[in-house]
């Protein structure tokens, strides 16, 4: 949504104020509850927790990516520090809706990302450096 608490740039949707420091960040457990392999050929691989399920890492080559917004019956709210780091065959990504944290580093360095990347209402927290180097930053 683009209201007065948000703006854009390079068709990136991101909050006017952004904060190197979380304001709610989630507070996970130390270990997750569980490792869990997406089963079809995209390479997400999950992280799951008490109560939410994180994007740990992708490990696939595909253009497109829809992250689900539940896996496992559980809201996907998070995405791990340098998730997608350094992916450059990805053009196109969907955010879940319920996505309230970007960790540092997650986009950094994807050079292939093409047109818009909606943010969802609710995310509260995008990490340093999370699209730095990317072809929208350019």
């Amino acid at each position: 949504k683009n209201n007065s608490k948000w703006g854009t740039y390079a068709d990136i949707i991101f909050p006017i104020e952004p904060t190197t420091e979380p304001t709610t960040e989630p507070t996970p457990e130390p270990t997750p509850t569980g490792y869990i392999e997406h089963n079809d050929p995209c390479g997400l691989i999950f992280w799951e927790y008490t109560d939410y399920v994180a994007v740990h890492v992708y490990t696939g080559e595909s253009t497109i990516i829809e992250i689900p917004d539940t896996y496992a019956g559980k809201n996907v709210t998070k995405i791990d520090a340098s998730a997608f780091e350094d992916q450059n065959t990805l053009t196109s990504l969907s955010l879940p809706v319920g996505l309230t944290y970007i960790g540092d580093h997650a986009f950094c360095g994807c050079r292939g990302f093409t047109g818009s990347l909606d943010l969802p209402e609710g995310l509260t927290y995008i990490g340093e450096y999370a699209f730095d180097l990317s072809k929208q930053q350019e």
